[in-house]
This record gives structure tokens, sequence and C-alpha cells, in this order.
């Protein structure tokens, strides 16, 4: 690339003008890739005028338009977008990380209910124990009572 500094638009105009006829000259379907506004209009100007004169024959190339301002309007839109998104994901990880916090609480709670559950289920079970001891302790004491009573009953008799 070459840096070239001219006093004004109109030299610059020119001197681009030149590169664009010298490329034209050997590729006559040339692709010309053109910028829209103001700012290009003096390279404009000096090629209509090689075109004009005579000395360069544009009317094989094709001119696609540049529109600088679309481009950088659809870049912005797409950072946005872009910005947007990132900030979604942002929002969606954090909640995701409070439903895995609360799910991970939820684990606990669940595990300290499950040891409850099961130190009543044992308690439970320790008390059916006593409780059916005492039923047979209590025949066992009705039947001794039974056999004192007959014993008695014998001996004053």
């Amino acid at each position: 690339m070459e840096v070239v500094i001219v006093p004004d638009a109109k030299s610059g105009g020119e001197i681009i003008a030149e590169a664009m006829a010298r490329l034209l000259s050997r590729k006559p379907e040339a692709l010309l890739g053109v910028a829209t506004g103001s700012t290009p209009l003096p390279v404009y100007e000096a090629l209509a005028a090689q075109v004009n004169s005579g000395a360069v024959d544009a009317s094989r190339a094709r001119i696609a338009q540049l529109d600088l301002g679309e481009g950088e309007r659809k870049r912005a839109e797409a950072e946005s977008r872009r910005e947007s998104a990132a900030l979604a994901r942002r929002g969606a990880q954090s909640r995701l990380e409070a439903l895995l916090g609360d799910r991970a609480r939820a684990e606990d709670e669940l595990s300290d209910a499950a040891g409850r559950r099961e130190a009543a289920l044992a308690a439970q079970y320790r008390l059916q124990g006593a409780c059916d001891r005492l039923s047979l302790r209590g025949e066992s004491v009705s039947a001794l009572r039974e056999r004192f009573e007959a014993e008695l009953a014998e001996l004053e008799g």
C-alpha cells in the first residue's frame, strides 16, 4: 500500500481515477467497488472526465456500490444483538446457578427428612417391641396370678 499526500480532494481524485483507468485498460470487465456518499465525488468526476474524453473505455466494467454507512449500521446492529445475547446468557446463567443452589438445598433437606424418617421408624419399631414384651409379661402375670389364686384357694379350702 502506498500513502500519497495530496494538496486537495481534486488531486486525490485524479490519482485514484488514473489508477482505475489503468485497471480498466488491463481488464475491461473489471469489477469496481465504489463508495457511496459525497467523499468519493472527486474520484468519480476525474474518471468521468477520462471516459468522456475517450481516454478510458468503461463500457464493459461492472460497478458495485459499497455503502459503508449501511455496513457500519449492520455491524452496530450485530454488535448490539451480540451484547444482548451475552446479557441474556449471563442472566440465564445466573438463574441456572440459583436453581442449582435451590436444588442442592432441597436435596439436603430431603436427605435430612429421610434420616429423620429412618430414626422415627426405628423408634416406632422399638416401641412396638416394648409393647409386645409388655403384653407377654402381662399375660405371664395374669397366668401367675391365676395360679396363685388357685393355690390360695386350695390352701384355704
